[in-house]
């Protein structure tokens, strides 16, 4: 009768009943790309690993071995070719998307002072290279601080963006078209690149944006996003794809500080679709090394236009500098100092990774002590890479 009807319906394809079948935990199927936090199905397991874990490595496949924070650790000891020379152009999104409050106190804020952290970290890492910065809003972009060497002067330009308010809408075409403006003035031997600090989901362009997107790949521009809006956008994520960069969703306001500080390490050098080898082309490049000079009167400097009593004169034409590192501006002359050139170098030997190691126990008398025999915990010298006890 209709019962019986009822009871069979309830029965599954086996012949028991549905809620004798197995749980099915469809959702552990799902992984999540700590890089741009887009849900990919998860691969090379063949059904779901119930109260496990699971590795990112069997996610993406490949080399890449990812961290806790998704940093690429799996090619640390590969020879990489970076570019010491670097010409980078932040760009910020100050629309009225970024008065959004979705990140404490706004997403304008923390992208302000993710921007000002970027800058200050760079020229500690990067100091001959140099750094330009563009705002966009109102559809328009406009240049408020041009490559140049100086963090305070990059820092106090994004402070007078910010506090000029965020209103209108974002344009990536503008903001392309005002970095390839910037980069131009770049020396061909440097890399080019354009970090774009996006908080809006769309974008106002007065034309296509994908030639602008093109001109940028045709220039050897390197452009990576870091978004704030919480979802990608496909013109962004075109973009960083067409000019061999990185899109980056963030998830909080941590995180895009992570994102951001990433592009501190130089990125691997481009390949040219000119060059015949296997590399790319090297160059060399004239640097000068001036000393810091006091003089009884002051002389007017080429960079700043002051008059200054203190400064750095230019081996090649004389000129009159307040602050190394820079390029004269008269003979063109890369001008640093020994230092400076150390601490850009270090990126091309950089300290091979740590091998984490757990503590163990040694017997005392191994490595110090009265020797005797009393089992105590011990640690490794960095140097020599022996057990030793800790002694008092």
């Amino acid at each position: 009768g209709e019962e019986g009807t009822n009871v069979m319906a309830r029965r599954g394809a086996d012949g028991g009943y549905a809620w004798e079948t197995q749980f099915e935990r469809s959702w552990d199927q799902i992984q999540e790309d700590p890089r741009t936090g887009r849900l990919h199905a998860r691969v090379g397991r063949a059904g779901p690993d119930v109260g496990g874990s699971s590795s990112r490595g069997d996610i993406w496949g490949g080399d890449d071995v990812l961290d806790a924070h998704g940093n690429n650790i799996g090619s640390a000891g590969r020879k990489v070719r970076r570019g010491m020379l670097r010409a980078v152009v932040i760009a910020l999104d100050l629309s009225r998307s970024a008065s959004m409050q979705d990140m404490r106190p706004s997403r304008g804020d923390v992208i302000a002072s993710a921007a000002e952290q970027f800058v200050r970290e760079f020229y500690d890492q990067n100091p001959i290279s140099t750094i330009g910065v563009v705002s966009t809003r109102a559809s328009v972009a406009h240049c408020i601080s041009p490559l140049g060497a100086s963090p305070s002067a990059h820092i106090q330009s994004i402070r007078d963006a910010v506090s000029a308010g965020t209103f209108g809408d974002p344009s990536v075409l503008n903001s392309l078209h005002a970095a390839l403006r910037l980069l131009t003035a770049a020396p061909s031997h440097a890399s080019k690149e354009l970090v774009l600090l996006y908080a809006s989901l769309s974008t106002c362009d007065p034309s296509d944006v994908f030639a602008a997107i093109d001109a940028c790949a045709a220039a050897h521009v390197r452009a990576s996003v870091v978004s704030a809006a919480g979802a990608e956008v496909h013109v962004l994520a075109q973009l960083a794809s067409r000019t061999l960069g990185t899109h980056v969703v963030a998830l909080s306001e941590s995180h895009l500080h992570a994102s951001l500080l990433r592009h501190l390490q130089p990125p691997p050098i481009l390949l040219t679709v000119s060059s015949s080898s296997s590399t790319a082309p090297a160059t060399l490049v004239r640097m000068g090394f001036p000393v810091l000079r006091q003089t009884k009167k002051p002389r007017v400097t080429v960079d700043t236009a002051t008059a200054s009593s203190s400064g750095y004169e230019c081996p090649r034409c004389n000129a009159w500098l307040r602050d190394i590192p820079a390029q004269c501006a008269l003979c063109g002359l890369q001008l640093l100092t020994a230092p400076h050139l150390a601490r850009s170098y270090h990126h091309l030997f950089p300290i091979a990774p740590f091998t984490a190691a757990a503590a163990v126990s040694a017997v005392d008398g191994d490595g110090g002590g009265n020797g005797d025999g009393v089992k105590k915990q011990a640690s490794s010298c960095f140097g020599c890479l022996r057990w030793f006890v800790d002694v008092d």
